[in-house]
């Protein structure tokens, strides 16, 4: 369990901001539950709860959700459960209980860039943007790129469009982290797909998209796309899995998960 030497609410971003770079031992707080895996020693905890980040709000062109609505809000979310599939309600449903979920923030989720996240390769192959109180509002795909710096973020931002999609993940048993997980979307006839616990962060396979994007999703072209998978170089071992099986198993996932996308059977 980690500890904090000091526990402070902010009124505001800005003053928030200003305790937080007073020391790298000082830590924004969400809803802890990773962080209470760890044996650290913190300065400052900055808890946001007076800030209004728990907000989920729809929009005519996009979802708004603040930096402190949870797993649990998602799930109970009737909008989302009907948006690309439901890919986001359905991508968290598994993660332990709902007790857990009720607590894990998603501003938390994304800003740690675990490896492990069930919910970052889903916005991953949506049109999603996080905004940052220093950086601004960027896509999510160019902030998972950046290098990690001092900065709160505030919101994640989900278009609204006619899209498709689908998760998948393998894990040992159902309290377990993914050994690997897949997102799929289709939009306008264009594939998207994202690997995640590769075991890094979660990452756009762009080659992969760009295969399925060219020669399409059929039995006949399948063995090219396995191959432009392995080709791709994304997955790498740890004391969990290795390359090699990681691979593999993405490779059965993204088959099982077009398969799904399309309302095709096994092949």
């Amino acid at each position: 369990m980690f500890q904090l030497k000091e526990f402070v609410q902010p009124k505001s971003l800005e003053e928030a901001y200003k305790i937080y770079l007073k020391s790298r031992k000082n830590v924004i707080l969400g809803g802890t539950t990773f962080l209470r895996l760890s044996e650290n020693i913190f300065y400052t905890g900055i808890d946001l709860s007076f800030l209004n980040l728990n907000q989920l709000i729809e929009r005519e062109d996009e979802y708004e959700l603040g930096a402190y609505v949870t797993y649990g809000d998602i799930e109970r979310c009737k909008a989302l459960s009907h948006f690309a599939n439901g890919i986001l309600p359905k991508a968290i449903s598994n993660i332990i209980g709902t007790q857990f979920r009720n607590h894990v923030t998603v501003g938390a989720s994304v800003y740690s860039r675990y490896g492990f996240s069930d919910f970052l390769p889903p916005l991953l192959v949506l049109n999603t943007d996080v905004e940052l109180y220093q950086g601004g509002r960027i896509p999510l795909e160019e902030f998972l790129t950046k290098p990690i710096e001092r900065d709160i973020l505030t919101k994640i931002y989900i278009k609204k469009e006619a899209i498709q999609a689908r998760y998948e993940s393998y894990r040992q048993s159902s309290a377990d982290f993914p050994l690997v997980n897949v997102a799929i979307s289709k939009k306008d006839g264009l594939y998207k797909v994202a690997f995640g616990a590769r075991p890094q962060r979660a990452i756009l396979a762009e080659n992969v998209s760009h295969t399925l994007n060219t020669y399409g999703f059929s039995k006949e072209q399948w063995e090219k796309i396995e191959h432009v998978v392995k080709e791709e170089d994304l997955f790498k071992k740890n004391d969990r899995g290795s390359k090699e099986y990681r691979e593999k198993l993405a490779i059965n996932l993204l088959k099982r998960g077009l398969c799904k996308l399309e309302g095709k059977d096994e092949f």
